[in-house]
């Protein structure tokens, strides 16, 4: 028998050992441990106290944009501005680390059967969520009774739209959060296309502003005044929806001539913009647009209140869904929805006030349309997560009623004491 050692068991172990101790391998180890994911709930737990204090002075669109849509963010804590990670951030974290510890690294047996599927309705919840933040569209479409629509306005999105008036001019696109950090003052950005001959300069954002008359009041030192007019800042709104922002945009043509623009997002008609070679362009400032894929006609609106008060009980639109020429009579109401091709329509809110000379001419609906790709997603998660916990319960339940039997059969045999 040699004495020699076992040259081929303590080369395995040295491989086992290296690799252990590799740099992936520890980085692994760390995303899958448990402290990982006390850290990150512990995030998401002071991110809720901050958003839910934020909201008594900040519109609640406002709040879950700066903790909730974010990687990171600075805190103002008195005279100190802390970088904290946002929610976003925490939420791919929290992904990562159930990949690793709740899926690869636990024990995959029979008995742990339940608690995979619960961790992967977890990662379906998680997955939704960043599925909707970068493809979720949602607006309102307006509809009086007998009119027609398929545009459907955003919420809060706003671009300026630059088009050139005839057939076929061409458009360019230029989204708010393009120039929304533009709000001090000097700060400006240019933009150009190779369709346009012209380069338009953006400056003086203000998320809620009023066109206001220089004439009637003088604005203040160093404010720009266009035509007579100029932007004034008010404070934001509560409500993100109700704030009216504004812009002023400096144009540029070929030949070095400027010519500066006022652009407010309520204004009741598109800034003209004429070229030396004679062709007119439209610049609008306005909340984004999409296009439904059908067509909707409000045929009737009802509204029904509770006896002796203002409060609604039933309110609901008849509409006319048409999609390739197919007619479809549907009936909207506040809990059931419209569904058809990746969009819903749900009933947000209604106008039932008309005039005496003009009988129900004011009377109209209004729908609330998203399109979500992973609108169910978080249906199917949750119904994983019952599933999960549910065989994890009876197998424990089994578990427990076998060994309680084993103990019972083990004690009945034991011989007795004489």
């Amino acid at each position: 028998m040699s004495d020699l050692p076992d040259t081929t068991t303590t080369s395995a172990a040295a491989a086992r050992k290296s690799s252990r101790s590799s740099l992936p391998a520890r980085a692994f180890s760390f995303m899958a441990s448990f402290g990982v994911g006390v850290v990150v709930l512990s995030f998401l737990l002071l991110l809720t106290w901050l958003g839910t204090v934020s909201q008594v002075d900040t519109s609640l669109y406002d709040v879950q944009k700066k903790y909730f849509d974010s990687w990171i963010f600075i805190e103002d804590v008195g005279s100190l501005k802390i970088p904290l990670p946002g929610a976003f951030l925490l939420m791919s974290i929290l992904f990562v680390n159930m990949v690793c510890g709740g899926i690869i690294r636990i024990r995959k047996n029979w008995r742990n059967f339940g608690v995979v599927i619960s961790h992967c309705s977890i990662l379906v919840i998680l997955a939704a969520g960043a599925i909707s933040f970068y493809y979720k569209r949602e607006g309102n479409l307006k509809l009086h009774e007998g009119e027609t629509g398929s545009l459907f306005t955003s919420y809060h999105d706003r671009v300026i739209e630059i088009s050139e008036v005839g057939p076929n001019g061409p458009v360019l696109m230029i989204h708010e959060n393009q120039f929304s950090d533009l709000d001090t003052p000097g700060a400006t950005r240019a933009f150009h296309a190779t369709s346009l001959p012209f380069e338009i300069t953006l400056s003086n954002y203000a998320k809620n502003t009023f066109a206001e008359s220089a004439a009637m009041r003088p604005p203040p030192a160093g404010q720009p005044v266009i035509d007579g007019f100029y932007l004034r800042p008010e404070k934001a709104a509560m409500s993100a929806e109700a704030n009216l922002a504004g812009v002023l945009a400096t144009v540029k043509s070929t030949d070095g001539a400027e010519k500066q623009l006022l652009l407010w997002e309520v204004a009741t008609a598109p800034v003209t913009y004429r070229t030396a070679d004679g062709r007119v362009f439209t610049l609008r400032f306005k909340r984004q647009t999409w296009e439904l894929p059908f067509t909707v006609t409000l045929t009737q609106f009802t509204h029904e209140k509770h006896p002796g008060t203002m409060r609604p009980k039933v309110f609901s639109s008849d509409v006319v869904k048409r999609d390739n020429g197919v007619d479809q009579p549907i009936k909207i109401e506040m809990n059931k929805p419209l569904r058809h091709q990746g969009y819903t329509l749900f009933q947000a809110s209604y106008n039932d006030q008309w005039t005496a000379a003009r009988p129900r001419s004011e009377m109209y609906s209004v729908f609330a349309v998203v399109k979500n790709p992973s609108d169910q997603w978080p249906v199917w998660g949750t119904i994983m997560a019952a599933v999960g916990m549910t065989l994890h319960f009876c197998m424990k339940l089994a578990e427990a009623i076998s060994r309680s039997s084993r103990k019972r059969a083990a004690a009945a045999s034991a011989p007795t004491a004489a």
